[in-house]
């Protein structure tokens, strides 16, 4: 069953690079373009350059936010050396587990503790929690 009379139709082109939009009209089978309008300088390109400007800004944002939290957890750090007596050179792996490992500047900070030394993030969460149950 066809549509009987004129149908007018809008369609809206937001593509990587660029944005167009038409209004056509169809009747009888046959299309006719009534009007155009675009803009060669927007795209999904752009709503993304956007959120990552924002997110970058964030992310500095959360570095202040967030720098006492991360002090204390290297103050943490130094406290297990220093009642040890061990001296973190001594430290052959630097093994990361829980969610927070997932934080950028988390791992930034240990490794820059460890003079660079990279830390190792992607073992079986399991196999740490087990050997700190046996110890």
């Amino acid at each position: 069953m066809g549509v009987i009379g004129e149908r007018t139709i809008l369609i809206f082109n937001l593509s990587g690079g660029t944005f167009d939009v038409s209004l056509l009209t169809i009747e009888d089978g046959i299309f006719e373009v009534k009007t155009t309008a675009g803009n060669t300088h927007l795209g999904g390109k752009d709503f993304d350059n956007r959120l990552v400007n924002y997110f970058a800004s964030l992310s500095a944002r959360t570095r202040e936010l967030c720098q006492d939290l991360f002090c204390s957890t290297l103050e943490r750090v130094e406290k297990v050396f220093r009642d040890s007596k061990i001296d973190k050179a001594n430290v052959r792996e630097i093994i990361l587990v829980g969610g927070s490992i997932h934080i950028p500047r988390i791992v930034k900070l240990v490794s820059d503790f460890f003079n660079g030394k990279e830390p190792k993030k992607n073992i079986n969460p399991n196999k740490p929690i087990a050997y700190g149950a046996t110890v």
